[in-house]
């Protein structure tokens, strides 16, 4: 994922597979867009999709900046997340597309 400043916007693209094999399935719900720097959260795409939440043991940064939360006023493109730095390890992907890896 890459975070680019484009005028007084900040804006989150990427794009590859995620490989959801290893990782623990928690729950399926919905996802809000935020970013919290301080915390290593960063979640992109369409606000209020369905999104699938895994955990697991994976490297990442602790955090990206002393920043707080703020959340996304528009968003494009499926929703995925990561959480690294607030205690638990977490990567959210849109709804059912794990199902593709875990066999």
């Amino acid at each position: 994922m890459t975070l680019e400043q484009v005028g007084s916007d900040v804006v989150a693209s990427g794009s590859g597979e995620i490989d959801t094999t290893g990782l623990q399935f928690l729950f399926t719900g919905g996802a809000g867009s935020n970013i919290w720097p301080a915390h290593a959260i960063i979640n992109t795409g369409l606000a209020d999709d369905q999104a699938d939440l895994y955990t697991g043991s994976f490297a990442g940064p602790t955090n990206f900046g002393s920043g707080g939360q703020t959340f996304v006023t528009s968003g494009a493109g499926d929703f995925v997340g990561l959480q690294d730095g607030a205690g638990v390890e977490l990567l959210i992907v849109p709804a059912g597309y794990g199902q593709f890896f875990d066999g």
